[in-house]
């Protein structure tokens, strides 16, 4: 196992995780049970009651060392004034950490504070901050490199990492039993999330934050029935993984600003399975934050403008998960039968229980899906049929493996809006309830 880690860690780890990693040798820090990495952007109010929350769940384990590293950035054309509050986070943790506190000659600075240790990476100054095109996924990765590192030195126990981020409160039991799972096949954990509503007074943001956070249910469950090996949550701050995993596939992706999550957790599927830990939630802090493109922040504001402009928020329709799931079925099919001629009559198999599907819900409109040749079209268009395999090329007996590696979560994830766009519109969210996936189980 080590081999592999060792590989990448000589060719694709970052140099500046290593060259810190260099000048951490002097500090006597100890065998650590765990490291956590935490990106931080303009987080000076959360972080606090988050370490709180981490300092409170590593008591809970006997004798459990805990390494936090928190990457304090942003780019040279954030405004000064979000800039001078991540300096003012920097300073002010460089007073408060006790012990044998160590000082870089820049704003990082190493120290311990209520049980933890904790390293905060200056990733902020002037001459150290990211560019307009580096943000959290360069800032995972920078933490996930310097932990592979310690993990070659013997001075972390654990295989596997944790990632969170600033704005959660994590369980009592965040790190219990977490580090006895089989890494081979296991490559990442998730842990269960709650986002915490906004003030009462807040109406509007927390009936956008409820139709986020059930769309992302939604989602899930969607795939989940249509037995896709990608039905998981891809939310960072709910993410530890594999040290092994991490280096097979060659880390976080470091140009991502954000989505760096999804990208992930997409690549660690495909070598092992992902697994859904049953511990306590992580509460997530609400907030309608615009530090990211995308993700919870930009995602609740959205939809909070589109409830203001009277419009309702719309979502994948049930029948575009019907239409992944005959997919699904008919290129599993055809990777055991290696034909395409048992395709096209599983593919006929499967759009007669759409047909019934359609009848059962009135969805009379979309009765042309069920004839073959338009259902083919679909398939056309879409490009998928270009995932199937090419047995005079592979080995029958990984196809199917070969297929799902092919046709990822992001593929299916263009699959579905390709759907929504050309063929099936989209639907209010307050039309649905899980009952609609409920016939999903009639697509054998």
């Amino acid at each position: 196992m080590h081999k592999s880690i060792k590989k990448y860690y000589s060719t694709y780890a970052e140099e500046e995780s290593k060259s810190m990693l260099s000048a951490f040798e002097s500090i006597k820090f100890g065998i650590y049970d765990s490291v956590v990495i935490i990106p931080a952007r303009f987080e000076e109010a959360s972080l606090s009651s988050l370490f709180l929350s981490l300092s409170k769940a590593a008591e809970m384990q006997k004798n459990f060392n805990v390494l936090v590293i928190i990457i304090i950035n942003n780019n040279h054309l954030d405004l000064p004034e979000k800039i001078q509050e991540n300096q003012r986070t920097l300073l002010f943790w460089k007073d408060q950490l006790k012990g044998d506190s160590v000082k870089f000659e820049n704003n990082s600075s190493f120290g311990s504070w209520c049980g933890l240790d904790l390293f905060f990476w200056d990733k902020s100054s002037s001459g150290h901050s990211f560019t307009n095109k580096q943000g959290v996924g360069l800032a995972r990765k920078l933490g996930s490199d310097f932990a592979v590192g310690l993990f070659l030195q013997k001075s972390l126990k654990c295989k596997y990492i944790i990632t969170t981020d600033a704005d959660v409160l994590v369980p009592d039991d965040y790190f219990e039993g977490y580090t006895n799972l089989d890494v081979k096949n296991i490559s990442a954990q998730l842990y269960p999330f709650i986002h915490q509503p906004f003030s009462k007074s807040e109406n509007l943001a927390n009936r956008a934050l409820a139709l986020y956070d059930n769309y992302l249910h939604y989602y899930v469950e969607g795939l989940r029935q249509c037995n896709s090996p990608y039905a998981f949550y891809t939310i960072g701050s709910t993410i530890s993984f594999s040290i092994e995993g991490y280096c097979q596939v060659r880390g976080f992706a470091k140009k991502k600003l954000a989505g760096e999550d999804f990208y992930f957790l997409n690549k660690l599927r495909k070598i092992a399975s992902i697994h859904q830990r049953q511990t306590k939630a992580i509460i997530i802090r609400a907030r309608l934050s615009q530090r990211v493109p995308f993700g919870t922040g930009p995602a609740v504001s959205k939809i909070c403008q589109t409830l203001l402009e009277g419009d309702k928020y719309q979502v994948f329709h049930p029948l575009c998960f019907y239409c992944l799931k005959v997919w699904l079925n008919c290129a599993e099919n055809y990777c055991t039968n290696q034909s395409f001629e048992i395709f096209t009559k599983e593919l006929k198999k499967q759009l007669s229980i759409l047909s019934h599907i359609l009848f059962i819900y009135s969805w009379e409109e979309y009765e042309y899906l069920c004839q073959e040749r338009n259902f083919m079209l679909l398939l056309e268009g879409s490009k998928v049929l270009s995932y199937l395999p090419k047995f005079d090329k592979i080995f029958p007996k990984n196809s199917k493996r070969l297929f799902h590696e092919a046709f990822d979560g992001f593929k299916t994830l263009k699959f579905l809006n390709y759907i929504k766009k050309n063929w099936i519109c989209e639907v209010s969210f307050n039309k649905l309830s899980y009952s609609k996936f409920s016939s999903l189980d009639l697509i054998k």
